[in-house]
């Protein structure tokens, strides 16, 4: 019990919205906003790569490489071979 009023009487207070509305920190949000060549290349660089993960959705949706394998069938053993099938 001691030790907590120890603890509760040296601790101070907060300063909560100390730095809040300093001019500085206003001025670097606003520049922060302002579009240069790095931001340009990143946002170009995102945008690359959100179309390449569209492309391979849309190819693993198709059938194409990375598609998920099919669900095991039992009776697919008395299929006939698939280069019979258009003879």
């Amino acid at each position: 019990a001691k030790r907590i009023e120890d603890i509760k009487a040296n601790k101070r207070a907060k300063r909560k919205t100390r730095g809040r509305s300093k001019a500085s920190r206003r001025a670097a949000k606003k520049e922060g906003n302002i579009v240069d060549a790095k931001r340009e290349r990143r946002r170009a660089q995102l945008e690359e790569q959100a179309k390449a993960a569209e492309h391979k959705a849309a190819n693993r949706k198709a059938g194409g490489a990375g598609a998920p394998p099919k669900p095991f069938d039992p009776l697919d053993r008395f299929a006939p071979p698939a280069a019979a099938v258009g003879k």
